[in-house]
């Protein structure tokens, strides 16, 4: 846990860049709500990061790296998904046919029971 002096300063920092950081996350990806969750991350990040931080430093170009970073790390893990679910959705028709195959072998089972 930070000492006080930690949050008093992290309070002060965060006071006088979350609205820039907001917008500049605003303007990157063109989503409020999306730019409220990176605003909030960023801030995450620099509460993890406190113990390197100067009183009187100006963190508002580290603030810039680590939205770009969120922004980049986001970008690549939905492309990931989305090549994940290109992937998937292009197995389904393999998928079907085990399903209707398997549908078939049950009913042959079921009428062979039957006689």
């Amino acid at each position: 846990m930070h000492d006080t002096p930690s949050m008093a300063l992290f309070q002060q920092l965060f006071e006088a860049n979350r609205d820039k950081i907001f917008r500049f996350a605003c303007k990157l990806v063109g989503d409020t709500s999306r730019a409220q969750e990176i605003t909030q991350q960023c801030f995450i990040k620099l509460w993890e990061n406190m113990h390197k931080v100067q009183e009187g430093q100006d963190v508002f170009p580290l603030l810039f790296v680590y939205v770009k970073h969120i922004v980049i790390d986001e970008t690549r893990r939905l492309y990931r998904e989305k090549q994940h679910l290109a992937q998937l959705s292009s197995q389904q028709p393999v998928t079907e046919a085990y399903e209707d195959d398997h549908s078939l072998m049950r009913k042959e089972f079921e009428q062979q029971l039957k006689n």
